[in-house]
This record gives structure tokens, C-alpha cells and sequence, in this order.
């Protein structure tokens, strides 16, 4: 008999074949039992399969070990087990709801757009939001899409109620933005809390004040002011409330500071600290004003100092001048709430300007209710709105106008335009000072950009100065229409 070439008789009695029993199809496909093995050149492993165990790595939930006749060991998907997710399904080996999982809804890796939701296994956009193409947007703040899909607002307007919004006028000096509730003009302003983080080096010649100024409908209440000064290497925390702000002399129900600690450079603060001003309120209406909290932190967010003074503590120390009166606190009806206030980083009291050579920062103020500009919100007469006295302090720090939207939490930036070169020389009336006095101090002659002002020593004390006649003859008058000090 010929022989075909790798083929012998023994071979072709003895062929290496498994033979299978097909069992019912399962789940990952079918499972497949052996009933013996082909034992050829002395030995193999037997196959088999299972049992079914749970498995986080089973899209089922489930999987069982198989061991073939080469002796390798397979996995295979199954059911039948305890289903480590019930009620679920495997995404990448996690448990996941795909009725409500926005990164997984309806099935894995289906990821829903911004600002919706996955509702019974399908992207949803819920109201107020509504789809614009793919997109689910609010109208209300989108700039892109303001009250409508495709209303784009032109650039520096944002979007408010879902109305394009001009922003408002930047503030600067002792003049800033008034801050109101939303709810009307009038209302009172709750939880409020003032921080200025210092992100460039505040340093100024004479010192600084961070004013928190403040007023109501309260007819005993004129006008409220809270704030840090800051000078020498000393912070502190005060609080000036007033009975009636026009009269003359002003008539104060308070006046006194606080020692809340020190800073490590003279008239300044380093950047990375942190200022933190906290009314008080009455905890029985949570509306009256009743004292404030002065927090200081490092450039490291460790707590520098931390006091609370109330307005029944602080009994009359004024130091802003000869002339005011001071009643003391008598009691509840010196207490009110807030309806507006500003806040502005101007001259360390007593009508004092500030002389910035640096600095930057950001304000933030939170409420437990919400805040908006005064501008922003209808007032009539007498709510105590966009109409609340000044301060006599000034600066050269300016700030950034408010969003215009409403919100829990509003922000501003804070910086400072160094003045241009001045000299400061001493007059009498009728030429150069040899050291004779007006009052307490020598008249001032202060000559800015070429600008010849010449004021009364009672500058100082943030009265209306008189204007005298410089030695150049350029200036007199009754009151200082610029900047002195």
C-alpha cells in the first residue's frame, strides 16, 4: 500500500478528537461539555465548565470558568447567578442606573449635553432651560442665546432676565455702586458679609479705610458704617453709626475702633491676605443690624485675628473732629437693618484721602438672600437707595461696575491709578508760611498736574475746607473742589 506523506496507521486509528454534548444556549453563547478526552501521548486536562459566579467584569453580572483539553482557561458571560447589580447595568465595570445617569442614559456612553438631565433613559432639558439645536441652555443667562435661541448679546453686555445688558459705569473714590435686595427697593439685605482679597500689594502713604457705608428707612438710624482701618502696622475694626448725618455739628449714636491685629507692612497689606467684614444680626428677626465680625488672613489662609464688636459696646470715641455729638447706645431703637449700602477703600477717617502707590484686590459681597445694584431696581423717594450720603474720605482707587444680574453673591475689582507728581509747599495768606497757624496746623498749599489748590488746616477733620489766596494768586474761594492732603 502506498503511504501518503505524514499520514501512518496509527494515526489514523488513534485521532486526537474531542467529542461534545451541546447544552442549552446561554447567555455570551453556548456551553459546551466533554464527555471524555482524547488521550494522546500519555495525558491533557479534562475540559469543564462553571459553575455561573457573580462578576463586576460581566456585562451580565455573571461568569463561569472553562478549562480545555489544552488545559487553557477561558471566561465566558452567563446567567444564573446573584447579580451584584440588580436592577442596574455594568459601564466600564461600574454599577449604573442608565434610566437617570447623565453620563450613561439609556445606554452606556450615551452622555447627555450641559445643562440637562437623564429622565427614563433619555436626555431631558428641564424648565427654565430649553434646547437650542443640541444645546440646553438657560435663556434667562445665556449671552448667546438671551430669551431666544440665537439672540446674541454684543460684546461687554451680558445677559439678565433674559435681556441683553449694558454693563453699569465703573466707581471710583468715595464713589461706588449702591447695593440693594432685589426684591424691591426699601427691603432689608440679610447675612451680609464683605471680603477684599488682596491680589497685588496694597501700599499706601498715610493708611487706608475699607467703608462699609449703609442706611434705612429707620427714622432714628440716619446711617450706618462698619469698616477696617488700616495703619502703621495696625488693623482695626470699627463703627460709626449716626442719629442724624446733616446737622451741624453730625450727631453720632457710636464711635469707637477695635484692635483686630497687626500687618506686616506699614500703611499696606501684603497680597494674598484677606479682610472679612460680617454683620451681626439680631437672631430673633435676623434682619436688625445688631454688630460686625473682623477677620484678617494671610497670604496662607492662616487666621490673623478674628473679633466681633457690637454696637451696644462701643460707646463714644469719635476722633473725627471738633464740633460732633455723641449720644451713646440706648438701646433697641438705636438698632435697624440695612436697606442699601456701598462700600468704598478710601482715606483713613476723619476726611482723609488715601495715597495709593499701588495695589489690586476683589471684592465680594454674599447675603443670605440676594443682592443687586440699586440701578437695577425701581425706588421711589425716601427708600434710601441711590440717594444715601457719601463719605468725606476719598482715594485714588477705582472699581469695577457690578453684573447686572441678581444674585446670592456679587463681585467687583478693585485698583488703584497713582496720582501724577505733586509737591506740597506751606502758605500764609500772603506768601510763603514761616511757620504761623491757622487753628492747629499751617495752611496748605498742594500744587497736582499744575493744579494750585490752597486749603484750610480743617481739612483734616473732613469739614468743608476754606480755599485761601495762593501766593500765585490762583485760587480762593469758600470750599475745596479737589483733592488735599
Amino acid at each position: 500500500m502506498r503511504q501518503l506523506p505524514g499520514f501512518t496507521a496509527a494515526a489514523s486509528l488513534r485521532p486526537p478528537l474531542q467529542h461534545y454534548a451541546t447544552e442549552a444556549p446561554q447567555a455570551g453563547g453556548a456551553a459546551h461539555r466533554p464527555l471524555f478526552d482524547g488521550l494522546l501521548n500519555g495525558g491533557g486536562c479534562k475540559p469543564h465548565c462553571g459553575p455561573c459566579r457573580s462578576s463586576l467584569d460581566s456585562p451580565t453580572g455573571c461568569q463561569m470558568y472553562c478549562q480545555t483539553a489544552e488545559c487553557d482557561v477561558n471566561t465566558v458571560d452567563c446567567r444564573g447567578c446573584t447579580n451584584p447589580c440588580s436592577g442596574g447595568t455594568f459601564c466600564s465595570g461600574v454599577c449604573t442606573n442608565t434610566k437617570t445617569d447623565p453620563s450613561n442614559c439609556g445606554h452606556c456612553g450615551t452622555v447627555c449635553p450641559a445643562g440637562s438631565i437623564c429622565q427614563n433613559g433619555s436626555c431631558t432639558c428641564p424648565a427654565p432651560n430649553m434646547w437650542c439645536g443640541n444645546a440646553c441652555i438657560d435663556p434667562q443667562t445665556d449671552p448667546h442665546n438671551c430669551g431666544s435661541c440665537g439672540n446674541v448679546c454684543t460684546s461687554g453686555q451680558s445677559c439678565c432676565n433674559g435681556t441683553c445688558t449694558n454693563p453699569p459705569a465703573s466707581g471710583s473714590s468715595s464713589s461706588n455702586d449702591f447695593i440693594v435686595n432685589p426684591a424691591g427697593c426699601g427691603q432689608n439685605i440679610q447675612g451680609l458679609a464683605v471680603t477684599l482679597q488682596i491680589t497685588d500689594t496694597i501700599a499706601s502713604s498715610n493708611g487706608f479705610d475699607i467703608q462699609l457705608n449703609g442706611c434705612n428707612g429707620s427714622a432714628t438710624v440716619a446711617w450706618q458704617q462698619y469698616g477696617f482701618t488700616v495703619q502703621g502696622n495696625s488693623i482695626q475694626g470699627w463703627i460709626n453709626n449716626w442719629s442724624n448725618v446733616s446737622a451741624t455739628p453730625p450727631a453720632y449714636i457710636c464711635c469707637n475702633t477695635i484692635d483686630v491685629c497687626s500687618t506686616p507692612i506699614s500703611n499696606g497689606l501684603p497680597a494674598g491676605y484677606q479682610l472679612i467684614l460680617s454683620l451681626v444680626y439680631d437672631p430673633n428677626d435676623n434682619v436688625t443690624v445688631t454688630g460686625a465680625r473682623y477677620q484678617v488672613l494671610d497670604q496662607n489662609g492662616s487666621m490673623q485675628g478674628d473679633h466681633t464688636y457690637m454696637v451696644s459696646q462701643v460707646g463714644c470715641n469719635c476722633g473725627s473732629g471738633p464740633g460732633g455729638t455723641c449720644s451713646g447706645f440706648q438701646g433697641a431703637a438705636d438698632l435697624a437693618p440695612l436697606t442699601a449700602f456701598e462700600l468704598v477703600v478710601v482715606g483713613p477717617g476723619g476726611g482723609a484721602r488715601a495715597n495709593f502707590s499701588s495695589g489690586a484686590g476683589v471684592l465680594t459681597y454674599t447675603s443670605s438672600g440676594q443682592l443687586a445694584q440699586a440701578s437695577s431696581v425701581a425706588c421711589t423717594a425716601g427708600q434710601c437707595c441711590t440717594t444715601c450720603v457719601g463719605t468725606a474720605e476719598r482715594s485714588n482707587a477705582t472699581y469695577t461696575g457690578l453684573q447686572a444680574c441678581a444674585e446670592r453673591f456679587l463681585t467687583q475689582q478693585l485698583s488703584v491709578k497713582p496720582d501724577p507728581t505733586s509737591t506740597a509747599v506751606c502758605f500764609q495768606t500772603n506768601g510763603p508760611c514761616t511757620g504761623a497757624s491757622i487753628g492747629s496746623a499751617q495752611d496748605q498749599c498742594i500744587t497736582i498736574a499744575g493744579h494750585t489748590q490752597c486749603c484750610h488746616p480743617n481739612w483734616l477733620y473732613g469739614w468743608y475746607p476754606w480755599i485761601k489766596t495762593c501766593s500765585d494768586g490762583t485760587f480762593q474761594g469758600s470750599s475745596c473742589s479737589g483733592p488735599c492732603y
